[in-house]
């Protein structure tokens, strides 16, 4: 840009009006008319101002002001200018540059434009000594003038009082003092005090504090008798305003909410958190309250009162709730236990000597167990443990004998009620080995399932599966009555059965294998026989062994018989109709041969 002719309208302009050179800023406004050409410049424009002490060959003083995409309307900007304070009565001159926003270089206007005093300040610069107040403006306030009403005041900077105070009325309105303690409201904090680091905002807000320190105090009457007590916390009306006998000495209280911990004065790091928390306490200490009212009768110690008012004279109790019908606890409760007690009337957490040990309902688990990781759930579950350990028992009575026997699971009502030192047993089911005594290594699922076991490695799945299994042991038992004790005790061994009612009468008999509906079903004593099939072998009894039989109904008539095979459907079922149509033979030539008065019997006798 070049040819630009700068036309000045104004030059120095100093903003209010002050009488002292050291009062006023060191900033300036300067206007100005920038043509193009002929014509005025409308747009954006960049400017650089320097400031020299002579119209040409001058000294630069201070550093260039740039100012970036000034407005210029109808050749008119005005800006301001800043140069620090050179001003002492000599002459400058202001070098002006100028370009097109943001675009080439500055263009040097000339000649330099000498700034030129308004009036005011050369009266200024010739005044010296004193003023009359009659010759000042009607506006301008003067040192120690009274009665001043001041209206829609705007402070732009820094207000700075020559007091620690301010008062309104006679009464104090504001306090901030050299030991950071601040006080706003009507009578909030004192003048007359030792302490440090006290905030109190809201009328009577720490109104009598001394030597206590490190409070914070919001609301009405907040700590209001706060005198030597420290690092307390009140938000909310009243709150920790001790109004009860004697003024606040205790420490470390939080109260948030209206007459939080009203009444306290020697307790200390008490929490109350809602509308009249904790407000009877007066010297309890550590106590915590979250709700309204919550912990409202407390006077104790060491309370945890959540939603509940507490009771008069608690010490070390936690209350939760007040007339609710259900708990919900997300993740795990951690402890011994003994925070818990007396659960709902009577069914609690029972607390051993032994390590992890959980027990919970009425009678469940052992005050004198030195077992470990034991957990009895339920009404008498473990009742009698001892030294046993990792027993696991769910639902009432589930190993309620149990002593010394170890790595029992029980779930069901009765489950291995009466093991008193079986081991590694697992009974799921209701009464599933419920009379079982010593045994161990048995696994029972389903209800009675293995009830009278005494044996050992048993396995039994289905109601009333190896129900008198008594002292049998590595038998296996699934389906409904399967080895089912129909015959009486069980005390065979290495028999499996797999189906209802399959080796539904061992007894004695021992490696039967029996898979199918009523397979071998009658089978007592017999050893060594495989039946497959349904009502395979059903009604071989005692004594019979090594018979094999494969197909439904495979020798299901055969009562008695060793080393026999019949494979297929109904196999030996032809052998058995053979065997009646004999018998019916020998009946009948029998019944012909007899002579009147004689039985059979007495023929077969003669």
């Amino acid at each position: 840009m070049k040819n630009h002719i700068l036309r000045f309208l104004s030059g120095l302009a100093i903003c209010g009006a002050c009488f002292q050179a050291s009062a006023q800023g060191t900033a300036f406004t300067y206007q100005g008319h920038l043509n193009s050409g002929s014509t005025a410049a409308d747009g954006s424009y960049d400017f650089t101002f320097a400031l020299y002490d002579a119209g040409t060959n001058g000294e630069l003083y201070g550093n260039p002001v740039t100012n970036l995409a000034v407005p210029v309307a109808n050749g008119l900007f005005t800006v301001v200018l800043d140069f620090g304070d050179p001003y002492n009565g000599n002459p400058y001159w202001l070098e002006i540059g100028v370009r097109t926003n943001g675009s080439g270089s500055f263009t040097a206007l000339t000649p330099l434009q000498e700034l030129r005093p308004i009036p005011y300040s050369i009266a200024a610069e010739n005044l010296l000594g004193s003023v009359n107040a009659s010759q000042l403006p009607s506006g301008i306030l003067l040192n120690g003038q009274s009665g001043v009403t001041l209206t829609n005041v705007t402070i732009g900077g820094s207000l700075v009082l020559s007091q620690n105070a301010v008062y309104a009325n006679g009464a104090l309105l504001l306090v901030s003092d050299p030991d950071l303690n601040f006080f706003a409201g009507e009578d909030a904090g004192t003048t007359n005090l030792i302490g440090i680091y006290n905030t109190g905002v809201g009328v009577n807000a720490l109104r009598y504090v001394t030597t206590g320190s490190f409070n914070s105090a919001f609301g009405l009457g907040a700590m209001v008798f706060t005198t030597t007590g420290s690092n307390n916390t009140a938000a909310g009306i009243y709150a920790l305003s001790t109004q009860g006998p004697g003024y606040l000495t205790g420490g470390s209280n939080t109260a948030d909410g209206a007459y939080a911990l009203d009444y306290n004065n020697t307790g200390s790091d008490n929490t109350g958190v809602g509308y009249g928390a904790l407000f009877y306490n007066q010297t309890g200490s550590d106590n915590i309250a979250l709700g309204v009212n919550a912990g409202y009768n407390i006077t104790g110690s060491s309370n945890i009162d959540i939603g509940h008012p507490g009771v008069a004279g608690d010490n070390m109790v936690i209350r939760i709730g007040s007339g609710q019908s259900a708990t919900y606890i997300a993740g795990q409760l951690i402890g011994d236990g003994s925070g818990l007690t007396n659960i709902a009337g009577g069914c609690g957490l029972q607390t051993v000597t032994g390590n992890d040990n959980f027990f919970a309902a009425l009678g469940a688990g052992s005050s004198t167990a030195s077992g470990a990781d034991n957990v009895g759930v339920g009404y008498y579950a473990l009742n009698n443990i001892t030294s046993g350990s990792y027993n696991a028992a769910v639902g009432v009575g589930t190993l309620s004998a149990n002593t010394n026997g170890s790595y029992n699971s029980a779930f069901g009502n009765d489950a291995l009620a009466f093991n008193g030192s079986g081991s590694y047993n697992t009974a799921l089911g209701v009464s599933s080995m419920g009379f079982s005594g010593f045994g161990s290594y048995n696994t029972a699922v389903g209800g009675n399932a293995m009830f009278f076991n005494g044996g050992n490695n048993n396995t039994a799945a289905g109601y009333n599966a190896l129900f008198q299994n008594t002292g049998g042991n590595n038998n296996t038992g699934i389906g409904y009555y399967s080895m089912g004790g129909g015959g009486g005790a069980t005390t065979g061994g290495g028999n499996s059965a797999l189906g209802g009612y399959s080796l539904y009468s061992i007894t004695t008999g021992y490696n039967n294998i029996a898979a199918g509906y009523s397979s071998m079903t009658a089978n007592t004593t017999g050893v060594d026989n495989i039946a497959v099939g349904t009502a395979s072998l059903q009604a071989i009894t005692s004594g019979s062994s090594l018979n094999t039989a494969l197909g439904t109904y495979a020798f299901q008539f055969m009562t008695a018989g060793q080393e026999n095979v019949g494979i297929g459907y109904a196999a030996g079922y032809s052998l058995h109709r053979q065997l009646l149509r004999q018998r019916d033979v020998l009946q009948r030539h029998d019944h012909r041969r007899m002579r009147p008065g004689r039985t059979i019997s007495d023929h077969h006798a003669g």
